[in-house]
């Protein structure tokens, strides 16, 4: 998990990483053990809405590595204060996703 301050305003900040994390997850998604990304429509989620007064964005990304395949999520909450935009950032397996939702909740909640 990653927390930055930043001073763009909260429009342009997801806008710019919901952006990149597609461009990113359409390089490396794949849904077989290929060394090629699936071709055609991508074969990753997106989603993005609000959480209290955070902003989110979450990315599962299909992902092989040799006999390893599974998905992988980013989850990106932004929330606006008077001088900065503040962005968690998690990255977890389906596995954590839980777990990595209630501490997203509760580090949320300390920084609002």
């Amino acid at each position: 998990m990653c927390i930055y301050a930043i001073e763009e305003e909260l429009e342009r900040v997801m806008r710019e990483v919901s952006a990149g994390a597609i461009a990113g997850a359409a390089r490396v998604a794949c849904e077989t053990p290929s060394p090629v990304p699936a071709r055609g429509s991508p074969p990753f989620e997106t989603r993005s809405d609000s959480v209290g007064e955070w902003k989110r964005f979450v990315i599962r990304v299909p992902l092989w590595y040799g006999d390893y395949g599974g998905t992988a999520s980013v989850e990106i909450r932004a929330h606006r204060r008077p001088h900065a935009t503040v962005v968690l950032m998690a990255f977890y397996d389906e596995e954590g996703r839980r777990s990595r939702d209630a501490e997203l909740k509760k580090l949320a909640r300390a920084l609002e």
